[in-house]
């Protein structure tokens, strides 16, 4: 029988809420991953996956939302650059810390009401320039005036 003089760390177990930009690594199988940064408001986890590298923030409350986070309720754990941590399954382990994703976020904002008027009278009546990608830019914004209800020219 083998014993251990080393301390064994309790693990913290949270709960978070991830944004749905990072939900196909979160919801994963658990993979390897490490700390790339740390600072006192986030740390930034590398994933490895087939395609290739993500990047997840793990933030407190304190940072800003970037699309590619995970936000955290409490403080974040001591930890430093090339620390190990795994993503997957829905939870990040990250030195003592064990965050269960629970809740999503959108990271695109909100759009406001398009207004049509505005927009047919912003629109060229004939393409501008020569060439397809003149062309296929103004047929683009035609389509999009006669989306939102412009009238035609």
């Amino acid at each position: 029988m083998t014993v251990s003089t080393s301390a064994r760390r309790a693990r913290v177990r949270v709960t978070g809420a991830a944004s749905t930009a990072v939900r196909p690594v979160l919801e994963a199988q658990r993979r390897p991953a490490r700390v790339l940064a740390a600072f006192p408001a986030g740390v930034y986890l590398e994933v490895r996956t087939e395609a290739e590298p993500s990047v997840i923030a793990v933030i407190t409350g304190e940072a800003t939302r970037l699309p590619n986070s995970v936000l955290l309720a409490g403080p974040l754990p001591a930890v430093t650059v090339g620390d190990d941590a795994s993503v997957g399954d829905r939870v990040i382990d990250l030195g003592p810390l064990s965050l269960s994703v629970r809740r999503w976020w959108d990271p695109a904002p909100p759009l406001g009401r398009l207004d049509p008027a505005l927009l047919d009278d912003g629109l060229p009546k004939d393409p501008p320039g020569r060439g397809w990608r003149a062309t296929a830019r103004w047929t683009c914004w035609r389509a999009v005036a006669r989306r939102a209800g412009c009238s035609e020219r």
